[in-house]
């Protein structure tokens, strides 16, 4: 059995926008099409990154212009398009 969460488990601030994300995808608004996504995404393996790039936290690094740059592992931030 797989325990999942379901929209009525979220405080009201986080349901609603996760329903209106759920009725994007599916394409209704109706409660079954909502349920039968969720429960299909429950059977998915997360989402969440892991490995070195979800361990890693972006450090502060002082540079030539006495400027701090946020780095994450040997990449800069402010300079890097993700």
């Amino acid at each position: 059995m797989i325990a999942w969460l379901g929209p009525a488990d979220f405080p009201e601030h986080r349901r609603e926008p996760l329903l209106r994300r759920l009725a994007w995808e599916a394409g209704t608004d109706e409660p079954a099409a909502l349920a039968a996504l969720v429960a299909a995404r429950a059977a998915q393996p997360c989402r969440v990154l892991t490995g070195s790039v979800a361990l890693a936290s972006p450090i502060a690094v002082l540079g030539d212009d006495d400027r701090y740059h946020l780095r994450l592992g040997t990449r800069y931030l402010c300079a890097q398009a993700w």
